[in-house]
């Protein structure tokens, strides 16, 4: 009776344990997530400046006819960038992302567009090789690799531009929250 009286109470001490690991985890992973939402929204003055400068090049020569530019006419192939996690606390983010990709393929297919898929996170390559779904270029390792080295990667081949038969357009999934939202 005292060896199993004994067994529950390690047991006890093993799940407060394992509840304090976990607490410690998402401080952690909250605190990362703070410190990207600040980095974004600094970014946001000079996105603005470079969007406006581009607009106001574009809106002053009507010769330009760069790809970036110009809308094709007939759109037969798409690229879509799937943005997903390598790890951590993120199912919610990844599930969205993989419906929303998901979505947006069957729309593309209904439309006879062909799609290209390239996915960055091992939770989106998982989701992908587990449906049997072409994946025409991938990164993950994220969490593991120096900043610099993950630098060098990007962008990836579908906004680069393509020696052959690039594709007409360039769609990314991933989730946003604007600033002003509570639910970030």
């Amino acid at each position: 009776m005292g060896a199993q009286l004994r067994a529950v109470r390690a047991r006890i001490r093993a799940v407060k344990s394992i509840g304090k690991i976990t607490r410690a985890q998402e401080l952690i992973a909250s605190s990362r997530i703070i410190k990207a939402q600040q980095r974004m929204r600094s970014a946001g003055p000079y996105a603005r400046e470079l969007t406006q400068a581009v607009e106001a090049l574009v809106s002053r020569s009507s010769s330009i006819t760069h790809p970036m530019i110009t809308e094709p006419e007939n759109i037969s192939r798409a690229a879509l960038l799937i943005l997903t996690s390598d790890g951590g606390f993120c199912g919610a983010y990844n599930a969205n992302v993989l419906r929303e990709a998901s979505r947006l393929r069957q729309r593309s297919n209904e439309a006879g567009i062909e799609t290209l898929n390239y996915v960055a996170g091992r939770k989106g390559l998982a989701w992908h090789r587990f449906r049997g779904i072409e994946i025409v270029s991938e990164w993950s390792g994220f969490q593991s690799s120096r900043r610099t080295r993950t630098r060098r990667r990007w962008p990836p081949p579908c906004l680069r531009r393509s020696r052959s038969r690039p594709p007409g357009a360039a769609w990314m999934r991933s989730t946003w929250c604007p600033p002003s939202s509570s639910r970030c």
